[in-house]
């Protein structure tokens, strides 16, 4: 096979396993960028570089003048991105001769931008994806290389989804670099007129609005639960995060009660009134100060409204 020069701009996990897959098939890395940053969340893709003896650039913004030049002469024919958390612009994407491709974990043109996964379960989606793709001036807007679609079954949680994804990243992006080299891309245009963006979430994005309907609340949850913040509400002015959830019956009498009402408390669950269904709370955690005892009981309010601020 033909050898080509690749420089690889990544973070995170998933971008550790797509290194590991390109340097286990034995390409031609010839350095890798991470963003100079102390969050752990981008940690792995050095660790791998380091231990390959890759040359590794720790940059805050790539597309500084100096590093362009570093990178025109470094020459490389290919750039590879997975996971990185800046944009290439133009004096970026035009140095190598065959491109810069991106993975995204969405079924391209749909959930562009920040956390495709979280949002597609949040919407109730029952199938995402990983999409490599070329990189164009647009976010994720680019001619698509190679799809692989991934379901979501009712009772996965985001770590079911990521662990599903993992296991794509693995093989997809040294795949669709293969395909690359032997010239056998055939490249499908994104229809930009549909699909939609997806904005950057925040840990208060996963308060809960007990007037929303049980399917929404219980979505939230799966979408928001470890590894991420999780899903929280709010019990005399102590911050509970829901990590778990289920979907429950609810009786005629409940539905009289106000939205967020504690139905019942159990060693193993706590039972909630919520629009539609109950929703059963299996794991949870009490932010409270380490000597004050906090307990859950039947029959009063859940999320008290005044108590909404952390």
């Amino acid at each position: 096979m033909v050898v080509i020069r690749i420089l690889f701009m990544g973070g995170h996990e998933l971008g550790k396993i797509a290194l590991e897959s390109l340097i286990k098939s034995n390409k031609n890395i010839i350095g890798v960028v991470i963003t100079d940053t102390t969050d752990e969340w981008y940690k792995g893709v050095d660790e791998v570089a380091q231990k390959h003896s890759i040359l590794v650039f720790k940059e805050k913004n790539i597309n500084n003048t100096d590093f362009v030049v570093t990178v025109r002469k470094m020459s490389p024919e290919l750039i590879v991105v997975v996971n990185f958390d800046q944009i290439l612009k133009e004096e970026i994407i035009s140095i190598p001769i065959k491109g810069c491709i991106n993975t995204h974990a969405s079924l391209l043109p749909k959930y562009r931008g920040r956390a495709p996964l979280n949002w597609a379960i949040i919407n109730g989606e029952k199938e995402t994806g990983v999409t490599v793709h070329y990189i164009n001036k647009g976010i994720d807007t680019g001619d698509i290389i190679v799809q692989v679609s991934i379901d979501i079954e009712e009772n996965d949680y985001i770590e079911d989804i990521l662990g599903k994804v993992k296991k794509v990243y693995s093989y997809i992006v040294k795949d669709s670099v293969e395909k690359i080299i032997k010239g056998t891309v055939v490249p499908i245009k994104q229809d930009i007129s549909s699909g939609c963006y997806c904005s950057k979430r925040t840990p208060k994005d996963g308060q809960i609005n007990w007037d929303k309907p049980a399917i929404q609340i219980y979505n939230l949850i799966r979408a928001t639960s470890e590894p991420y913040p999780g899903s929280y509400t709010y019990y005399n002015g102590f911050k509970v995060i829901i990590w778990k959830a289920e979907l429950a019956e609810q009786d005629q009498k409940h539905r009289e009660y106000k939205n967020g009402k504690v139905l019942e408390v159990r060693d193993n669950h706590i039972l909630v009134k919520s629009v539609g269904n109950n929703l059963k709370i299996t794991k949870y955690d009490i932010i409270s100060d380490k000597n004050q005892f906090v307990r859950i009981r039947e029959n009063e309010s859940f999320n008290f409204k005044d108590d909404i601020n952390d």
